[in-house]
Protein backbone atom coordinates (compact mmCIF):
# COMPACT_ATOMS: atom_id res chain seq x y z
CA UNK A 1 0.00 0.00 0.00
CA UNK A 2 2.87 2.19 0.48
CA UNK A 3 4.51 1.60 -2.60
CA UNK A 4 1.52 3.09 -4.57
CA UNK A 5 0.85 5.98 -2.61
CA UNK A 6 4.55 6.68 -3.30
CA UNK A 7 4.53 5.84 -6.81
CA UNK A 8 1.70 8.17 -7.31
CA UNK A 9 3.60 10.78 -6.07
CA UNK A 10 6.26 10.31 -8.05
CA UNK A 11 3.75 10.28 -11.22
CA UNK A 12 4.74 13.35 -13.37
CA UNK A 13 1.91 15.27 -15.20
CA UNK A 14 3.07 13.88 -18.75
CA UNK A 15 1.83 10.13 -17.35
CA UNK A 16 -1.94 11.55 -16.67
CA UNK A 17 -1.73 12.48 -20.27
CA UNK A 18 0.00 9.18 -21.71
CA UNK A 19 -3.04 7.23 -19.64
CA UNK A 20 -5.85 9.24 -21.31
CA UNK A 21 -4.55 8.66 -24.99
CA UNK A 22 -4.87 4.60 -24.32
CA UNK A 23 -7.11 3.12 -27.71
CA UNK A 24 -10.08 0.65 -27.31
CA UNK A 25 -8.88 -3.20 -28.46
CA UNK A 26 -11.83 -2.08 -30.55
CA UNK A 27 -10.00 0.56 -32.82
CA UNK A 28 -8.21 -0.38 -35.76
CA UNK A 29 -5.34 2.17 -36.37
CA UNK A 30 -4.97 2.58 -40.12
CA UNK A 31 -1.39 1.93 -40.51
CA UNK A 32 -2.19 -1.85 -39.12
CA UNK A 33 -0.63 -4.47 -41.49
CA UNK A 34 -3.84 -6.55 -41.15
CA UNK A 35 -6.00 -3.73 -42.39
CA UNK A 36 -3.83 -3.08 -45.28
CA UNK A 37 -3.89 -6.86 -46.19
CA UNK A 38 -7.60 -6.72 -45.76
CA UNK A 39 -7.96 -3.87 -47.71
CA UNK A 40 -6.24 -5.84 -50.45
CA UNK A 41 -8.25 -9.07 -50.29
CA UNK A 42 -11.32 -6.35 -50.71
CA UNK A 43 -10.30 -5.55 -53.75
CA UNK A 44 -9.71 -8.29 -55.29
CA UNK A 45 -13.30 -9.30 -53.69
CA UNK A 46 -14.81 -6.02 -55.74
CA UNK A 47 -12.50 -6.90 -58.76
CA UNK A 48 -13.98 -10.58 -58.91
CA UNK A 49 -17.58 -9.70 -58.63
CA UNK A 50 -17.11 -6.61 -61.07
CA UNK A 51 -16.05 -9.17 -63.57
CA UNK A 52 -17.86 -12.50 -63.04
CA UNK A 53 -21.44 -10.30 -61.93
CA UNK A 54 -22.03 -9.36 -65.44
CA UNK A 55 -21.89 -12.66 -67.41
CA UNK A 56 -23.21 -14.67 -64.85
CA UNK A 57 -26.31 -12.16 -65.22
CA UNK A 58 -25.91 -12.33 -68.86
CA UNK A 59 -26.34 -16.16 -69.06
CA UNK A 60 -28.38 -16.60 -66.00
CA UNK A 61 -26.50 -19.60 -64.45
CA UNK A 62 -27.88 -21.20 -61.38
CA UNK A 63 -26.51 -23.47 -59.06
CA UNK A 64 -26.13 -24.05 -55.24
CA UNK A 65 -22.87 -23.44 -55.59
CA UNK A 66 -22.82 -19.39 -57.04
CA UNK A 67 -25.50 -19.43 -53.98
CA UNK A 68 -23.25 -20.12 -51.77
CA UNK A 69 -20.38 -17.78 -53.12
CA UNK A 70 -22.51 -14.61 -53.54
CA UNK A 71 -23.72 -15.32 -49.61
CA UNK A 72 -20.05 -15.57 -48.46
CA UNK A 73 -19.27 -12.36 -50.60
CA UNK A 74 -22.20 -10.39 -48.88
CA UNK A 75 -21.31 -11.58 -45.71
CA UNK A 76 -17.30 -10.46 -46.33
CA UNK A 77 -18.72 -6.95 -47.41
CA UNK A 78 -21.03 -6.41 -44.30
CA UNK A 79 -18.17 -7.75 -42.15
CA UNK A 80 -15.83 -4.80 -44.34
CA UNK A 81 -18.50 -2.42 -43.59
CA UNK A 82 -17.76 -2.97 -39.75
CA UNK A 83 -14.01 -2.50 -40.33
CA UNK A 84 -14.40 0.80 -41.75
CA UNK A 85 -16.33 1.64 -39.04
CA UNK A 86 -13.86 0.77 -36.56
CA UNK A 87 -11.02 2.05 -38.28
CA UNK A 88 -9.58 5.30 -36.79
CA UNK A 89 -9.33 8.54 -38.52
CA UNK A 90 -5.82 10.38 -38.09
CA UNK A 91 -6.02 14.09 -36.55
CA UNK A 92 -4.39 16.21 -38.87
CA UNK A 93 -3.62 19.84 -37.93
CA UNK A 94 -5.28 22.92 -39.74
CA UNK A 95 -3.79 26.13 -40.28
CA UNK A 96 -6.02 28.84 -40.18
Amino acid sequence: MASSISQSLKATPDDHLHQEEKISKWVILPDNRAKLHWDVFMYGLLLFICTVTPFHIAFTYRSFTWCVLYYTLDLCFVFDILVCFSTAIPETEEKD
